[in-house]
């Protein structure tokens, strides 16, 4: 479910880096991406 289509998060890892390295960078990007949001977008995203 897309709660706002505004805002678009794509990442491309190189397949040659570790899983879990590359799902621990993807996760420090979205949470960088959440911090800079409006609080409003936060409590959407947030858990």
């Amino acid at each position: 479910m897309v709660q706002n289509d505004k805002y678009k998060f794509v990442a491309v890892i190189n397949e040659k880096i570790e899983i879990g390295k590359a799902l621990n960078a993807i996760a420090h990007m979205a949470l960088g991406l959440v911090n800079i949001a409006e609080e409003e977008t936060r409590k959407k995203c947030l858990l």
